[in-house]
């Protein structure tokens, strides 16, 4: 078995163990669909191109926003 199989991958929790919505821009990532990976692939799939680039941006984004984030908490510039 490959080890990037997700066949096994164990659910998400149910959005009533996560954490409550933040208020301002972050509240608008929590009003979309639970991440799961192949919904995900299909969402990406039936995307167009400008779609796909969007989202890939926002992910992107969020990305740079935690690592940011973290490196603050560690006193990095």
């Amino acid at each position: 078995m490959s080890p990037f199989d997700l066949g096994d991958m164990p659910p998400s929790p149910p959005a009533s163990a996560r954490s409550p919505p933040a208020a301002g821009p972050a509240a608008r990532r929590h009003t979309r669909r639970p991440w799961h990976p192949r919904t995900y692939d299909q969402q990406l799939a039936a995307m167009d191109t400008d779609e796909f680039v969007a989202e890939l941006r926002r992910g992107c984004a969020e990305v740079f926003e935690v690592v940011a984030r973290a490196r603050q908490a560690r006193g990095e510039a």
